[in-house]
């Protein structure tokens, strides 16, 4: 019996047990659906009835696909104010999507009806992404036996997630080397981008007896809804092969991308391109210069959010260099400019920093470990981070967690955590006054 086989065996024996519990046939293990069934309680997965943990119940064999129980989960606001979870179960990719800020949840759709290894880590998990006429694009990353290598995956909906399409690779090269951390994000014309980090290079260099440090960012994109797609498009070489990469659309349609470089010295700082269509408008320049010099991977990529005015804010982490820690910058794509830059935590127990703009207001949100767990820690600026708060405490856990995201629904910015002892939360966010300079704030 194959593993998809055992686990459709398993869940047709759990909505046995479950109907027989008193809890309904459309809240149960089922094999995966292509399309949506009742509401089911965000809540009703988390074990208490039996007087089970949280972590019990997500790890019984009978385990639900829920919110509370995803892994890896990615979160996003659909224009009509819906919260949408992309997660990872059973080698299959699964939407669930909320109307009321995640105290229910629908029941989980799988993407792809045939079950694959699928990267779903803190690096390296599925995308979402919504086309103007309700679309809804997925994305992800195959594994494959070669050590750290993978192979981008696509699917769509053209019916709001009733349905999806069986997915593709929109891969030219085929899947003769390695393609991960992927990133999608759609333009105002309504254009679909998807980026990756590509080791294509790497392998034709090495192939002729020459060193390739890293991989390289490629992108392609699609104009007619994710049917087909453009052939892939170079930015550049010698990016972080093992660390994710985003990308972002402005107002004025230009698609931002951001990832960490490999310049020289083996100094890992980030860069960013300007893509429009299939055009490279803006050749790749460095945004950082803390001179982080390492010959390994850091697993931990930097985060981008555009504000109204098109102002770069960026996150990332250093392991050394001349700032060690977490730092926030605004870069000024038009000068090539840092500007406001700052230390955020320089702490060894600071991980993952993310940045979330919304107008003048911007928050940065990351984890930070403490003696008896995690917490996630907070910091605001009223003015487009010129001067920022101080931190203040939003969630905390005692169990493990996931990395945190921010993320906004047009009126507010919230707090998206996972973890182990607690399940899925969102968090608003509500700011206080900025008091204190961007260059003297370090936590």
């Amino acid at each position: 019996m194959t593993v998809s086989e055992f686990h459709v065996a398993r869940c047709g024996l759990a909505a046995l047990l479950l109907m027989s519990s008193g809890i309904s046939l459309a809240q149960s293990p089922d094999p995966p659906t292509s399309g949506k069934v009742a509401q089911s309680s965000h809540r009703q997965h988390a074990g208490d009835k039996q007087g089970q943990s949280l972590e019990q119940a997500c790890t019984s064999p009978f385990s639900l696909s829920s919110a509370n129980c995803a892994k890896a989960p990615m979160p996003i606001f659909s224009k009509d104010g819906r919260l949408w979870l992309s997660f990872v179960s059973h080698g299959h990719v699964y939407l669930t999507y909320s109307e009321n800020l995640a105290k229910d949840f629908s029941t989980p759709v799988a993407v792809n009806r045939i079950p694959e290894q699928i990267y779903a880590d803190k690096e390296n998990r599925p995308k979402l992404a919504f086309g103007n006429n309700d679309e809804i694009y997925v994305s992800w990353t195959r594994k494959r036996k070669a050590k750290y290598s993978g192979e981008v995956r696509f699917s769509r909906s053209l019916d709001k997630g009733v349905t999806f399409d069986t997915p593709m690779t929109p891969i030219d090269e085929g899947a003769l080397s390695s393609h991960r951390f992927d990133s999608m994000a759609i333009d105002n014309q309504g254009r679909l981008y998807l980026a990756w980090i590509d080791k294509r290079d790497k392998v034709a260099a090495e192939a002729v007896g020459k060193e390739y440090d890293g991989g390289s960012v490629y992108y392609s994109v699609s104009s007619d809804g994710g049917a087909t797609f453009t052939p892939n498009i170079k930015v550049v070489d010698n990016s972080c092969e093992c660390c994710r990469m985003k990308i972002e659309a402005a107002d004025d349609g230009q698609v931002h991308a951001l990832w960490r470089n490999i310049y020289p010295g083996l100094a890992r700082d980030n860069a960013m391109a300007i893509l429009s269509g299939d055009s490279v408008v803006k050749a790749p320049v460095r945004v950082s210069y803390d001179e982080w010099q390492i010959d390994a991977c850091p697993h931990h990529g930097p985060d981008i959010s555009l504000d109204k005015e098109n102002r770069m804010h960026t996150t990332w982490f250093n392991g050394g260099g001349k700032r060690v820690g977490l730092v926030y910058g605004r870069f000024d794509t038009t000068k090539d400019l840092l500007e406001h830059d700052m230390s955020i935590d320089s702490s060894a127990a600071a991980r993952h920093p993310r940045v979330l703009a919304m107008g003048d207001t911007v928050y940065i949100a990351w984890t930070h470990r403490i003696d008896n767990g995690t917490e996630v820690r907070l910091i605001e600026s009223l003015d487009a981070g010129v001067t920022w708060s101080k931190h203040r405490v939003v969630a905390s856990t005692h169990g493990e967690s996931d990395q945190v995201f921010l993320l906004g629904d047009g009126k507010a910015g919230y707090v998206s955590w996972s973890t182990v002892d607690e399940g899925y939360r969102l968090i608003n966010i509500h700011y206080r006054q900025a008091s204190l300079p961007a260059s003297s704030l370090d936590n």
